[in-house]
């Protein structure tokens, strides 16, 4: 993956981006379409069923645990 793409945080009212936030890191949401559903889901996404399973999306670091990412 292409750290140098411009992302954003798809979680609703996020607005981190790679411009506004530089320094802050993006998680790529899985395109496994199963996986996928359950991260919108849990962002609150009302669109899951609408978004594709192809396109980049990505979740900020703002939304995850650190202590849980990190071993």
């Amino acid at each position: 993956m292409n750290s140098s793409y411009y992302k954003y945080c798809i979680v609703p009212q996020c607005k981190s981006t790679t411009i506004k936030t530089p320094n802050k890191q993006f998680v790529y949401v899985p395109n496994n379409k199963q996986i996928r559903k359950k991260w919108l889901k849990l962002a609150r996404r009302d669109d899951v069923h609408s978004l594709s399973t192809n396109s980049r999306m990505y979740f900020c670091a703002d939304h995850f645990d650190a202590t849980l990412v990190t071993s």
